[in-house]
């Protein structure tokens, strides 16, 4: 209510400011809520870290973890990366060539996984959707060095299930 002077009081101003606050946090949850906020490759690759992680800290106790990455239907291929001392790590992939009416002819194709940090012992969940596009989604430090058949940087494919053993502070990765 206007004071005798034509002006609004504290108490209405008050209560026009809260109302404004209240209005625009309805609109920033209602568009919270109507956007696509949530991806299914992050999530996954998170989901598959932890899991991964949860695995170390099963060989950190003495015991021995086991780790499969099975693949998802959603067009993109999940890896476990380890980039040891450095940021990328290279593999080759092979696809099947299908020709209708001749033998089937492989294809390989290199993949580059590169890890924005270059920090030590860093293993990543990264995808491969095509050779042009590649990314690492979630990523983590070991407390100490990985190693997988002598080799300080490797990669776990889709469907590859490993054990991880802690030996003399290192962690040892086998396909089983």
């Amino acid at each position: 209510m206007l004071n005798k002077k034509g002006e609004l009081t504290t108490k209405e101003i008050l209560e026009i400011i809260l109302a404004v606050a209240v209005v625009l946090g309805m609109a920033v949850l209602l568009y919270k809520l109507i956007s696509p906020s949530f991806n299914v490759d992050e999530e996954t690759a998170k989901s598959y870290l932890s899991s991964f992680m949860d695995e170390i800290g099963v060989a950190d106790s003495g015991d021995v973890g086991n780790f499969l990455i099975w693949q998802v239907e959603s067009g993109k291929e999940f890896y476990l990366v380890y980039f040891g001392d450095g940021s990328s790590v290279m593999m080759e992939r092979e696809d099947m060539l299908i020709i209708p009416g001749a033998d089937e002819t492989p294809i390989i194709t290199e993949v580059v996984f590169s890890s924005l940090n270059n920090d030590m012992n860093r293993v990543c969940i990264c995808y491969w959707e095509s050779s042009e596009k590649t990314g690492c989604l979630s990523c983590e430090e070991l407390r100490g060095p990985a190693f997988m058949d002598g080799n300080d940087r490797w990669v776990v494919e889709p469907g590859d299930k490993i054990k991880v053993e802690l030996k003399e502070g290192v962690y040892e990765i086998t396909k089983i």
